[in-house]
């Protein structure tokens, strides 16, 4: 996953054993705790998010999708993947995928770190 906070584009890696996609829009509030996980068996194949000037910060949107023919196994979540006010840059190991996020928002960066959870896909 690449975050470009200009923006908030967001590329992911396609999984083409996906299918019944859904977004949860609007999981987190202004300046709180975001914790987000996919529906069982599911991934993480889209995000989208709305900024807000007053608060400096953002409500997120996750796109879950269904794998199919396979499952997820061995879920953890690493630890912070960024530092406040800097770029935000990650890669999952090999045959893992991104089943949710957690982020924390500082008041005093206007900023968020997040960590991710990932899962391991079953051969």
């Amino acid at each position: 996953m690449k975050i470009d906070y200009g923006n908030m584009a967001a590329e992911f890696s396609r999984l083409e054993v996906t299918r019944n996609c859904q977004w949860y829009n609007d999981v987190n509030e202004m300046d709180q705790l975001l914790a987000f996980r996919c529906p069982t068996n599911q991934v993480i194949a889209g995000v989208k998010s709305r900024h807000d000037n007053h608060h400096e910060d953002r409500v997120f949107g996750f796109r879950c999708c269904e794998l199919v023919e396979r499952k997820l196994n061995y879920c953890s979540l690493t630890g912070f993947i960024n530092e406040y006010d800097l770029e935000m840059n990650y890669a999952t190991p090999h045959d893992y995928v991104i089943s949710g996020f957690d982020s924390e928002h500082n008041d005093h960066h206007e900023d968020r770190r997040w960590k991710v959870d990932i899962c391991e896909i079953e051969h």
